[in-house]
């Protein structure tokens, strides 16, 4: 891949990861709010979404 291409593509696949986890933490929000859970259980949660995306993103990146 060309360079441009490479950075280009990086810059997209960062965006949709960073939806992504927006995405993950707003559904979290809403489940801690109906489910009622303490503020260390919504930290876990969203640590642990940022981990499954993390490692998404860098198993994507080696693909190329």
């Amino acid at each position: 891949m060309d360079g441009a291409l490479e950075v280009l593509f990086s810059k997209l696949l960062s965006k949709f990861y960073l939806i992504g986890w927006l995405l993950q933490v707003a559904q979290l929000h809403h489940e801690a709010q109906a489910q009622s859970w303490t503020p260390q259980e919504v930290e876990e949660k969203i640590l642990s979404v940022h981990v499954v995306l993390n490692d998404a993103r860098r198993s994507k990146l080696q693909i190329q």
